[in-house]
């Protein structure tokens, strides 16, 4: 982005204390996966995403309508990130059907 800063190193260090669940001062990629799934479920506007993001409008998310909403295929997410996310997804699905209601979001 033109014009953009970088951000400072007390910003970076921050970032890092937040990421950092283990407190070892590194990020490691499950650490930042997860911080990621955390920071999207509260980011996610539960009501509007999942009316914007359920593509066959029966009320529920599945995992092919919850990555086209976040973007993860389309930005390009590596097969083992994406592993990850989707065992999250699988996680959150505490009904078992395949899909998320808005109270799984």
């Amino acid at each position: 982005v033109s014009g953009a800063r970088a951000p400072t190193r007390e910003a970076l260090l921050q970032a890092l204390k937040e990421v950092d669940a283990d407190d070892d001062g590194r990020a490691s990629a499950s650490e930042m996966s997860n911080f990621a799934w955390e920071k999207m479920r509260t980011l996610v506007n539960t009501d509007s995403d999942l009316e914007d993001w359920d593509q066959d409008q029966d009320g529920t998310l599945n995992w092919d309508e919850l990555d086209t909403g976040l973007g993860f295929t389309e930005d390009g997410v590596d097969g083992a990130t994406l592993d990850r996310e989707k065992a999250k997804f699988t996680a959150a699905d505490t009904s078992g059907d395949g899909v998320l209601d808005a109270s799984e979001l």
